[in-house]
């Protein structure tokens, strides 16, 4: 947990100091009582791993006029008390002159283990809260964790392994299927107007995502190499391709078999895009 804390902020970059988040933490609770002006908002938790294209994914949610998001906003979550301090993030990151809008969802994408706890999951199901549970296979993910984020073979597969038994676990966790969608970085990039129509069915989206979007204000300014795919504006399938092998055999088979175990607990405990065709067909 230490590590991953540690690589959290370093990656981050931004993490505001103990008096600027105290400051902003006042100022995001004043503007999540603006949220208590309209109909409660139900809230969509996109819970991922680094380097697994949940960037990509979040803004393509971001862009539905129906969700008010753009990624990951670093907040804990201890209670489902929190989520109005979501509300109140994302109204003045997007929308810091104006009363809340028609919006249903708010987002946020988690993808560190620290933020939240496995046993939480159930409290918030309970408090108009889906999920989403986005993975990426293990050669991609850990080839980009080490040359994108510069994180050492041993590390970035400790990391990698630890982020989806917890992933595994926050899907035990869910009273039902029917409040979380799962789907992998493949499906996304390879198959993805089928993957967002299922996703928008999934969500009762009145208009379907779409794989063009706008980069959205917060992270229109962040142009470093991990952000280079998301500034294309479109999702590109050709740009999803593995790098090169960098892996040790021994470190690939432990992380492959780790990605299995969390591929086939997801699948089973959410809704997929699978499972919707299955419907339509019945």
């Amino acid at each position: 947990m230490a590590m991953q804390t540690k690589v959290r902020k370093q990656l981050a970059g931004m993490v505001p100091d103990g008096a600027r988040q105290g400051a902003l933490t006042l100022l995001f609770h004043a503007y999540g009582r603006l949220a208590d002006t309209r109909s409660p908002y139900d809230y969509l938790f996109l819970l991922s791993h680094m380097r697994a294209g949940s960037s990509l994914l979040a803004m393509l949610l971001g862009n539905s006029d129906e969700i008010c998001g753009y990624g990951e906003t670093m907040l804990p979550y201890r209670s489902a008390a929190d989520l109005k301090l979501l509300a109140g993030n994302n109204l003045f990151r997007l929308q810091p002159f104006s009363l809340p809008g028609p919006e249903r969802y708010m987002l946020d994408k988690l993808v560190h283990d620290d933020l939240l706890a496995p046993e939480l999951l159930a409290e918030l199901a309970e408090n108009r809260v889906r999920f989403i549970f986005l993975i990426r296979e293990p050669l991609g993910t850990i080839n980009s964790m080490m040359t994108m984020v510069s994180l050492d073979e041993m590390i970035a597969t400790s990391l990698y392994i630890k982020r989806l038994e917890t992933l595994a676990q926050y899907g035990r966790a869910l009273p039902d299927s029917s409040r979380a969608f799962f789907l992998s970085y493949d499906e996304l990039t390879k198959r993805t107007d089928s993957t967002l129509a299922a996703l928008s069915e999934f969500l009762d989206l009145q208009t379907p995502l779409r794989s063009q979007y706008e980069v959205l204000r917060p992270m229109q300014e962040r142009r470093s190499a991990h952000y280079a795919r998301l500034h294309l504006g479109r999702v590109d399938g050709e740009a999803s391709a593995s790098a090169p092998a960098q892996l040790s055999e021994r470190e690939l088979h432990i992380a492959v078999e780790a990605y299995q175990r969390c591929r086939d607990a997801l699948a089973a405990l959410c809704e997929t895009a699978g499972k919707g065709d299955q419907r339509s067909v019945a």
